[in-house]
């Protein structure tokens, strides 16, 4: 009997759903750890809202590879600008290539701030690279909220989803979805997660 196997699309949403995952799950771990040490009123830097997007990124690339994909973090393309280093290189193995993603952080949960154009401009980048190999590409989107700024942003970044496909119609939304943080801290209790990826013939890999 022959075992059911994943589609690409399958694949992608599979992606999604361990980005979501991995964040929740990165949430849960800080949280535990302030409880254990007690912050006391001191800052022990457990907030995912005070974290860099490479810290972000960091807490990712573990929990991705925890449960099977294989990650590099900072990997060149394959040709061309080698100045340009995607955040991820993970290795897709029902389409048999390699997706390079950019992370990009919209939304600290600190009021009503929503950075979503340097987003725009990174998809813009990833939109412009010709060479095959370097085709499989797209953006991650994070973004942080308390209870009062969340239906807010979930508007930001459904408008900001609309822009991506109206301007870049060659990139399709995976997902983007609520994630519960359940009270991370003070100005955090959730958070928008978002994946679109460029519709493309996959070029497999060597």
């Amino acid at each position: 009997m022959n075992m059911p196997t994943n589609t690409p699309d399958e694949e992608l949403s599979i992606l999604f759903g361990a980005f979501c995952d991995g964040l929740h799950q990165e949430a849960r771990a800080r949280r535990m750890a302030k409880l254990t040490i007690g912050a006391s009123g001191v800052d022990l830097g457990v907030s995912l809202t005070q974290a860099r997007e490479t810290e972000v990124a960091s807490s990712l690339y573990f929990h991705l590879r925890s449960i099977g994909f294989f990650v590099q973090m900072e990997s060149y393309f394959a040709t061309g600008n080698q100045r340009r280093r995607p955040d991820f290189r993970i290795w897709l193995p029902v389409t048999r290539t390699y997706l390079y993603l950019e992370l990009k952080l919209v939304a600290w949960g600190r009021g009503w701030r929503f950075y979503g154009k340097p987003a725009l401009e990174d998809i813009g980048k990833l939109a412009q690279e010709t060479d095959p190999q370097n085709l499989p590409n797209g953006l991650a989107m994070i973004g942080f909220d308390n209870p009062d700024a969340h239906e807010r942003l979930e508007q930001k970044c459904q408008k900001l989803s609309e822009d991506i496909t109206q301007q870049h119609p060659s990139y399709q939304r995976v997902g983007l979805q609520s994630v519960d943080l359940q009270g991370l801290d003070a100005r955090t209790s959730c958070a928008m997660v978002g994946l679109w990826v460029r519709k493309c013939p996959t070029q497999p890999a060597d």
